[in-house]
């Protein structure tokens, strides 16, 4: 008794269902890569505008700055 070609066979089914189940993870996993949101931070310009600046930006010294050169 032969299988007639258009019947399915269980290897057949197991085979195709273990690569679709396979295939969504797969996608689930590496497609929907979210972006970093920038964090900013609020500051003021020089003339008194209040802008928002991302924070990757901002270069930092690690030096303060004293009372007098804040005035001047």
């Amino acid at each position: 008794m032969e299988n007639s070609p258009k019947t399915p066979s269980r290897k057949k089914f197991l085979f195709w269902g273990s690569v679709s189940l396979t295939s969504f993870f797969l996608l689930n996993l590496f497609g929907k890569r979210k972006k970093p949101e920038n964090e900013t931070i609020k500051m003021l310009t020089q003339d008194g505008k209040l802008v928002e600046v991302d924070i990757a930006s901002i270069k930092r010294s690690g030096n303060k700055i004293s009372d007098t050169e804040i005035h001047t």
